[in-house]
């Protein structure tokens, strides 16, 4: 390739790059296609070739890029970040193996990069490896200890564990953790409540994080009165009604304006209550139900289900403002549901909200599934219908906390790779003893352990191994 023809070939490539950060992909497209079409499969210069892949990625082409990617680190072997693009780019189109594989290659060229030990370590516990993964993200924050990605990483797999008194207090770091720190900007005037008697003072325990985790650490309040004077409860709107009951001074919604008029003297996020109480999984506060639905409700509900059949709850699909790194493995979609239409005598229900909840209106053949979304207000109402139905079957999201805050019956589908809220190699949990956790046995297997559950169900005499 000619200097003249480089030359020119290097501002497209700034052209198009310069389009992509304008958010006008239409144009960088059309550039790259006319890049492409110059250099034809001659191109022989690294660097170029991984500026291309690094446009197709940033287009959504990830094929195309782990192409290019691919093809530089033919013509310079021992280029990092071309490795690491390659370990990003397979991560993204679901090929753990490659991505782990291209992640080796990068830290054995740069062994003092602490983020590609961070990385490694994430692609260990995509695999199941978590004491290996756990290795990885110390040889992270050895060399560099403010490395935010690694420690968080390195918490959420000894949670995993069940290493809790470690896990718990280290994820007391997720306050100077840029993900997470808009959580507590509502409160970071206010001094941090440490688990001490508050006697005559006002105390603001807040949400933090999702609707599940709220539901799941909801269960140490009547601790937290036990310590002391006034508790204010604040969490988002449609956790209000649901927590009503609950034995709290006063109730308020999660929002600045509300916060701002609470006079409170002391403050702690509801997440930060199993490291202030010192948890083991054998100290969990597991008595159940420790959330009731209002009885109105709960009759309201009863006169909209069918007599005479098996009542099963159905959610499948997870938040997607909380998948991690972007991307869902937690959601399985209702067609991955489809065998369970096989039973017989039973009637399905959707507990599915949002995008996701359109599904619902084509059911997998033979599944009768009803959809209740539009009369469902907020999670009272969600709870009111849970406590009339015999099981719920669901992926892991709020649906499966309340479920078992409500001591519902619950079978949990998990990915291979699961958040820590569910505990390695475990089909029971103890934060939720009317739980059932199936395991993905390799990553996006959901039939194998669906078509389980059908067995389970169809196996049990009057419905008792539910």
């Amino acid at each position: 390739m000619n200097g003249t023809l480089q030359a020119d070939l290097d501002q497209n490539l700034h052209t198009a790059f310069t389009y992509i950060k304008a958010n006008r992909h239409k144009e960088a497209a059309e550039i790259l296609a006319q890049i492409e079409n110059a250099v034809a499969s001659f191109c022989t210069h690294a660097s170029f070739t991984f500026n291309l892949g690094l446009l197709h990625q940033q287009l959504g082409n990830i094929q195309q890029a782990i192409v290019y990617f691919q093809r530089s680190a033919m013509l310079d072997p021992r280029k990092i970040k071309v490795w690491q693009a390659l370990a990003n780019a397979y991560f993204y189109s679901h090929d753990i193996p490659s991505a782990f594989a291209s992640c080796l290659r990068a830290c054995a060229l740069a062994p003092r990069d602490s983020m590609l030990h961070s990385n490694l370590g994430y692609l260990l516990c995509k695999f199941g490896k978590y004491e290996e993964a756990i290795v990885a993200f110390n040889k992270a924050l050895a060399l560099n200890p403010s490395h935010h990605k690694a420690r968080c990483n390195r918490y959420h797999t000894l949670l995993k564990l069940g290493e809790y008194t470690t896990g718990f207090p280290e994820m007391e770091y997720r306050r100077q953790n840029p993900k997470y720190r808009h959580f507590f900007r509502f409160t970071n005037h206010l001094p941090r409540w440490q688990g001490e008697n508050f006697t005559g003072k006002r105390l603001l325990v807040h949400h933090e994080q999702g609707f599940g985790d709220s539901i799941m650490m909801i269960r140490y309040l009547p601790q937290i009165k036990a310590r002391g004077g006034t508790v204010i409860l604040s969490v988002e709107k449609p956790l209000l009604r649901l927590f009503s009951p609950l034995p709290t001074d006063e109730l308020i919604e999660y929002t600045e304006s509300a916060l701002s008029q609470a006079n409170a003297d002391l403050t702690v996020s509801l997440m930060s209550l199993p490291a202030i109480f010192h948890t083991t999984p054998e100290t969990i506060p597991a008595v159940i139900p420790y959330l009731s639905p209002d009885p109105k409700l709960l009759q309201s509900w009863k006169q909209r289900l069918g007599p005479n059949t098996l009542h099963i709850g159905l959610a499948w699909a997870a938040n997607p403002q909380h998948c991690e790194e972007g991307v869902d493995n937690r959601s399985c979609g209702l067609t991955a549901l489809t065998p369970l239409a096989k039973l017989t005598n039973t009637t399905f229900y959707s507990l599915q909200k949002d995008s996701a909840g359109l599904e619902a209106k084509q059911p997998p053949p033979g599944m009768q599934l009803f959809d209740f979304s539009k009369s469902i207000s907020d999670f009272a109402d969600t709870a009111a219908l849970i406590a009339n139905l015999d099981l719920i079957i669901t992926v892991d999201t709020a649906v499966a906390h309340l479920a078992g805050a409500l001591g519902k019956p619950v079978w949990v589908l998990l990915p291979f790779d699961h958040t820590w809220r569910w505990l390695a190699g475990r089909s029971d949990s103890p934060w939720y003893p009317t739980a059932k956790v199936f395991h993905q046995s390799y990553p996006n297997d959901w039939n194998s352990i669906i078509n389980n559950m059908v067995d389970l169900i169809q196996s049990s005499k009057n419905h008792e191994g539910i």
